[in-house]
């Protein structure tokens, strides 16, 4: 058996976070370990749990989505971040922070989500492997 997919959900909004969580926990391909209302939140839960998978809000008060970003992937380059907010690419803001990552994202939840459920884990897997040789 595949172990499933560990999650640290991250968004300032706790309805996000309880709605993703609600979808998720009928899934068994993912198991959501943490979640946190912050980028400083996130840092700590990551370094514990080293999760596969953090779906993130990259626009929160205090430590953004990006620098957040930055740090998960200094705990451990191999977690996958899944950017929450799609709405974000009409602004110079974030063209002018994510290239500077070098992180491969998933720009909609919804799509990884399918593509994960439906292609029995392939998208994660991938999104793994290439990253292990970045």
């Amino acid at each position: 058996m595949i172990e499933p997919i560990s999650i640290i959900l991250v968004d300032d909004h706790e309805f996000v976070r309880n709605g993703l969580r609600g979808y998720l926990e009928t899934l068994p391909e993912f198991n959501v370990i943490a979640e946190a209302a912050s980028g400083e939140d996130a840092l700590t839960l990551a370094a514990e749990h080293i999760p596969d998978v953090v779906p993130m809000d990259l626009i929160m008060p205090g430590m953004d989505g990006v620098e957040t970003t930055r740090r998960v992937k200094k705990i451990n380059p191999r977690t996958q971040v899944v950017v929450l907010n799609p709405d974000c690419l009409n602004t110079a803001w974030f063209w002018r922070n994510i290239p500077k990552l070098r992180v491969k994202f998933a720009l909609m939840f919804n799509i990884f989500i399918k593509q994960t459920t439906n292609g029995v884990l392939g998208i994660p897997m991938k999104l793994m492997d290439e990253t292990s040789r970045s």
